[in-house]
């Protein structure tokens, strides 16, 4: 699907090819659903499928690799369009609720100066918003949009209403980081000020909502 194909640019025989090259004597196992495997010192074997686990169509294809990804604007057309309370929602919290959620936790020598990021948000219908940072001592502060970022991070605007509103986790999330100058993708101050040390995010939003369903 274009979902599976944009999350996961990378087929599994290329994954294989790739560590053979590196590890010429390694051996690569794919695990499908239900799929049992004995490892002992010496080897890898099979064993008896799991049986309560009954895997739904063909378990041997594999993705196709697209060195080229769809574009963040692309994908960001395949998500529903925002109500207006949403939008302002997102909005809201690029404007003003970054600025207090981001903590730099990053001892990389790159954030040792002033720095400029630009992240872009995209809507349903792929056009982009701007938002324009400097961070300076640990701290992020809006800066001039006519200064060049360093680095941009690009998300559709309904992923990130997810992990703003409904704690959608990272592996969900449709996130692209253009030329991170840092090793890390967690020190991106979109996903420091996300997921920075939260824990069950999620299930914590589904009970909110149960909760509210019930009151009602």
């Amino acid at each position: 699907s274009w979902y599976n194909n944009a999350l996961f640019p990378i087929s599994y025989r290329f994954f294989e090819s790739t560590i053979q090259k590196l590890l010429p004597k390694t051996k690569v196992a794919r695990l499908d659903p239900g799929t049992s495997i004995i490892v002992t010192n010496t080897e890898v074997t099979s064993s008896t499928p799991l049986s309560w686990i009954q895997p739904i169509g063909n378990q041997n294809r594999d993705y196709q690799y697209n060195p080229s990804p769809a574009r963040t604007s692309e994908v960001a057309k395949h998500f529903a369009a925002l109500s207006h309370h949403q939008l302002d929602h997102v909005l809201k919290f690029a404007r003003y609720d970054i600025l207090e959620r981001f903590i730099s936790i990053s001892d990389d020598n790159f954030f040792s100066q002033p720095r400029r990021w630009q992240l872009t948000i995209y809507d349903h219908n792929g056009d982009p918003t701007n938002f324009h940072y400097q961070l300076e001592d640990g701290r992020l502060q809006p800066d001039d949009p006519n200064n060049s970022p360093d680095w941009t991070t690009e998300v559709p605007i309904s992923t990130l209403y997810g992990a703003i509103e409904n704690g959608e986790s990272l592996t969900s999330m449709y996130v692209r980081i253009k030329e991170p100058p840092f090793e890390d993708i967690i020190d991106d101050p979109l996903i420091a000020s996300l997921f920075n040390g939260k824990f069950g995010a999620y299930q914590a939003a589904q009970l909110r909502r149960l909760q509210e369903k019930k009151s009602t």
